[in-house]
């Protein structure tokens, strides 16, 4: 299955919820800690185990794709703002001078040992990727979706923002429209990265049996 055409179903089905649903039935589905944003915690939990499942079988970019997930969970749960004044990952928690310097500090490490983790796993993976990239796999072009996909969610979440700024303010539909697109995409993606997964133990390991799916149906879901 292509990750790039099921990236443009989503945006698609997001988009028709957006127009028509109603801004309660928006607001209860959507809304945070909600129903949406729960199932995106256990879909990326599930696909995080798997992942390390295939890594602990294999080795390789199994692992990276685990710590991502896992990661990615814990975004959802609010992790990365649980214990400091801002998110880890913005700006103002550093550039801020009330922030405390420990904090500062504290968030910095977290960052540092977040990111040499990743690139750890990355550079283990090197010469498994260039093998991707050169033979084009469906996993390689998967990936390439999923780092647009997501780039693109993000945008379109700041997107009313960045508009309130220069004074254009969105109607409440257009509202919905970006805010159902985000919050959909974003339970979209641990399914994408399954997706991405299953794609690239069909083509290295082979039998794709660690998931609990019967064979013919992984490898269907695989092309």
């Amino acid at each position: 299955m292509s990750v790039p055409l099921l990236c443009l179903a989503v945006v698609v089905c997001s988009a028709v919820f957006g127009l028509f649903a109603t801004s309660q039935a928006a607001g209860a589905v959507l809304t945070e800690h909600g129903p949406v944003e729960t199932a995106s915690v256990a879909l990326h939990l599930l696909v995080a185990g798997v992942a390390f499942v295939f890594w602990r079988r294999h080795g390789g970019l199994f692992g990276f794709l685990a710590v991502v997930e896992a990661l990615m969970a814990m975004r959802e749960m609010d992790f990365h703002r649980a214990f400091t004044t801002f998110g880890v990952f913005s700006t103002r928690l550093y550039a801020r001078a009330d922030v405390p310097l420990a904090e500062k500090l504290g968030a910095g490490l977290v960052l540092l040992a977040i990111g040499a983790a990743l690139a750890g796993l990355l550079w283990r993976s090197r010469a498994e990727m260039r093998g991707m990239a050169a033979a084009r796999s469906a996993a390689f072009h998967g990936l390439i979706a999923i780092a647009v996909f997501t780039v693109s969610l993000k945008e379109i979440d700041g997107l009313p923002r960045m508009l309130a700024r220069v004074g254009v303010i969105l109607s409440e539909r257009a509202e919905i429209l970006s805010h159902s697109i985000e919050e959909l995409g974003e339970m979209a993606l641990p399914v994408l990265v399954l997706a991405v997964v299953l794609q690239h133990a069909r083509a290295t390991v082979g039998v794709v049996t660690a998931t609990g799916f019967p064979t013919e149906e992984a490898s269907a879901f695989c092309r």
